[in-house]
């Protein structure tokens, strides 16, 4: 076990330095492809795949990814995944694309759970079930992927695959903002401004459309100049000063 561990250790590094040009790293790492090693077969596979100290193969990668697939090895299956929707390298085959997804998602790969998710959330090789979405974008949002938080939020607000729950919107719309998605923040500064009750907020509204203003979003760049008009001098003041303390943190560190 210990060996094992050591040995996926290794070719994590020997991947690392090759991707950065490292010459004798990139000839070890086609050693250990053509020897079997499963991990060092899923590398060789994106070394073609983007060009890295080979010529870009499509085919190649192709053949490397399914090996490496074969064995449980989730990138690979990702990828080949990707491969056989876009048919690079392979035929196109929608049951051969959602058969990897799938593989990876069920392992937890988190892209591959989001891709399968909008897969199923527009009917794209696979028939529209967006049940389905909601299950395989939660998956993904559970693991903080960003997209898959924003889409997630559509769907409890428009109650596709899912009981309609604002509360769920707000949420998921929240966590994909905080992260710096500006399309989710404008969502969420929508679901402030639209709605009715408890959860309306002129302020927050601001704040968000405000966010999301910076990132370049035109829509909330009109949205936040109407949201001013609505507070008094002092509230914009203090939504101004929440927004700019807001916009530091969910960008600290990038």
């Amino acid at each position: 076990m210990g060996v094992k561990k050591d040995i996926k250790e290794a070719v994590k590094w020997l991947t690392k330095a090759a991707l950065q040009g490292h010459e004798e790293s990139q000839k070890t790492i086609r050693k250990l492809a053509t020897a079997g090693l499963g991990s060092a077969q899923s590398s060789l596979g994106y070394f073609y795949y983007r060009g890295v100290g080979v010529k870009k193969d499509y085919k190649k990668a192709a053949m490397w990814f399914t090996k490496a697939a074969e064995e449980g090895l989730t990138e690979a299956q990702y990828y080949l995944g990707y491969l056989y929707f876009f048919g690079h390298g392979v035929a196109k085959d929608d049951k051969e694309c959602i058969k990897w997804y799938t593989k990876a998602a069920e392992q937890g790969h988190t892209e591959a759970q989001y891709r399968l998710g909008v897969l199923y959330n527009e009917g794209l090789s696979v028939k529209k079930d967006n049940k389905e979405a909601v299950k395989w974008y939660t998956k993904a949002s559970e693991q903080g992927h960003t997209d898959a938080q924003n889409r997630l939020g559509v769907h409890y607000f428009d109650g596709l695959g899912v009981t309609k729950d604002y509360k769920s919107t707000v949420m998921w719309f929240t966590k994909a903002a905080e992260q710096g998605h500006s399309i989710a923040q404008y969502n969420l500064a929508s679901m402030y401004k639209g709605s009715k009750g408890a959860l309306q907020s002129k302020k927050k509204s601001y704040i968000w459309n405000s966010i999301a203003a910076i990132s370049g979003h035109k829509e909330a760049i009109i949205n936040r100049d109407i949201d001013a008009k609505t507070l008094s001098p002092r509230g914009l003041e203090e939504a101004q000063e929440e927004a700019a303390k807001l916009y530091e943190r969910i960008n600290k560190g990038k």
